[in-house]
């Protein structure tokens, strides 16, 4: 009976907290948050902010506007702050349905966001309420606004009082009886009874022959119980009977606050949209699009490029606007800054290019002195290492010279040259080829080659550099395909922080309403 009672103490607490709600004068602040396309600053300080509300999303009247300072933080995409603490709200001229526009030193960032104003607010601060008119009819449903930007997450309300403990379950039949024991030791005999009165006593005569037993006399009385006798041996025991049905589950207690969100690995960095980027290991970098870089300071001042891979500690370490850029070794295409379509495998392979373009380098110190030049395949170690400018040639295990253009080298110290279907007769009807040995060249009599072999070879190394673009390519997919997968572990993580601010309010007014009951009943 008490509980009923506070039952209805409670309810018509709630409605007088919901007409004092429906007259109250107009909420003065709101709490707004708002995430932004691009970060206004990329230092920390305070901003001049101009927060508006318009009664459309486009166009429309102007109905309530405060501008203030904002402190937002270096490159963050949030801005969160009371609407209302410098023009109140409640001066405004509020609109069933209005939209908020966010100005920042004079630009408008992002769409307007819909905000729904509070309908008591066009009653408050007037005369006294008049009575209730005959409801309408219900109108058409309009279609669903857009969702709110998701608020910061509250902070975490106190544990609930523990749950009552459920009722005890109903006992379990009893079971079945154990065998008997063995029995105990017999106890001591009883305390004979009184003996009748003496006769007079005959003279003794002689012991006569011993006569037969006489009848039985009649049982007498049982003497009094002897002292019980050591207990026997405990008998085996009996079987376990069933169970007993299991008794109704208690009331589950309110659920505890949720825990806090462990930190992000600080050495992984992704992104989202629009920049889609990649950075795994210290000072690694995830600015830029489309990038992905592995190891210590690998794109470490990457800014604007694009569609690069770096690989190694530092590989691509100066990259700022440089794009379609492969990296794979210790300082590969260390310097390389505006540089575009280089591809260098090896440790200080193409270190020091630094604007070239269209570079092919594989081996150890490969092109690594290299500073001005495109258009240059260089394979081996230290392939083409000795050239520092020049345009259009090949190194194949040969370091080359500091300056030359237009120019195949193969080869470093040999003295033998077999090419498979080149003879050594010179004769008049066939064009051949002849080696210089002072100048290490091969020379063509009428400039053209007489062996279909060396045209073969050259096909060959032309067919293997496709294959490693296509191989280049095919990594670029894959690595396409990891941009998805973090672009899908982004989206999954922002909804499970919504999903969780919704628990955690409705944990909190579970808790308060309570909290409420707990002192109403009391």
């Amino acid at each position: 009976m008490k509980r009923e009672g506070a039952t209805i103490i409670l309810a018509g607490m709630f409605l007088f907290l919901l007409s004092t709600f429906v007259f109250a004068d107009a909420v003065k602040t709101v709490y707004y948050t708002k995430t932004l396309s691009t970060a206004p600053t990329s230092i920390t300080k305070a901003m001049s902010v101009t927060f508006s509300l318009y009664d459309a999303p486009n166009g429309g009247n102007l109905l309530w506007s405060e501008t203030k300072q904002v402190t937002i933080q270096a490159n963050s995409k949030t801005i969160a702050t009371s609407l209302g603490n410098t023009n109140p709200l409640g001066e405004a001229d509020f609109k069933p349905q209005m939209w908020v526009q966010v100005t920042i030193g004079g630009k408008v960032y992002g769409s307007r966001d819909p905000f729904t104003g509070a309908p008591y607010a066009l009653w408050s601060a007037t005369g006294n309420q008049g009575p209730t008119g005959p409801k309408g009819a219900t109108g058409a449903t309009g279609q669903t606004g857009p969702t709110g930007v998701a608020g910061p997450t509250g902070t975490t309300g106190l544990q609930g009082d523990k749950g009552a403990i459920g009722p005890t379950g109903k006992t379990g039949s009893t079971g079945a009886i154990g065998a008997t024991g063995p029995a105990g030791a017999t106890g001591a005999t009883g305390i004979t009874g009184a003996m009748g009165p003496t006769g007079q006593t005959g003279s003794t005569g002689a012991i006569g022959a011993t006569g037969p037993a006489g009848a039985t006399g009649a049982t007498g009385v049982t003497g009094a119980m002897g002292p019980t006798g050591q207990t026997g041996s405990a008998g085996a025991i009996g079987a376990t009977g069933p169970a007993g049905a299991t008794g109704a589950s208690g009331v589950t207690g309110a659920m505890g606050p949720t825990g806090a969100t462990g930190p992000d690995n600080p050495y992984i960095l992704t992104d989202g949209e629009p920049d889609y980027n990649t950075g795994i290991g210290v000072g690694s970098s995830n600015s830029g699009q489309y990038n992905t870089a592995s190891g210590y300071q690998a794109l470490y001042y990457s800014a604007n490029g694009r569609y690069n891979t770096a690989d190694g500690y530092q590989a691509l370490y100066s990259n700022n606007h440089g794009q379609y850029n492969t990296a794979s070794g210790y300082q590969a295409l260390y310097s390389s800054d505006y540089g575009q379509y280089n591809t260098a495998v090896g440790g200080s392979a193409l270190q020091n290019s630094q604007n070239n373009s269209s570079n092919t380098a594989v081996g150890y110190y490969a092109l690594q002195q290299l500073t001005s030049g495109s258009n240059k395949i260089a394979v081996g170690n230290n392939a083409g290492n000795s050239l520092q400018t020049g345009d259009n040639n090949i190194y194949i295990g040969n370091a080359g010279v500091e300056t030359e253009s237009n120019t195949i080298r193969i080869g470093s110290g040999q003295r033998g040259i077999y090419i498979d279907g080149m003879g050594s007769t010179v004769t008049s009807e066939l064009p051949v080829v002849v080696y210089n040995t002072s100048t290490h060249q091969l020379l063509f009599n009428n400039a053209i080659t007489s062996s279909a072999k060396l045209l073969n070879e050259v096909q060959k190394q032309a067919k293997e550099i496709e294959e490693l673009k296509e191989q280049n390519k095919e990594q670029q997919q894959r690595l396409s395909a990891l941009e998805e997968q973090n672009k899908e572990l982004f989206t999954m993580r922002e909804q499970i922080k919504e999903l969780s601010a919704v628990v955690e309010k409705g944990q909190e007014a579970a808790a308060r309403f309570a909290r409420l009951e707990d002192r109403i009943i009391k």
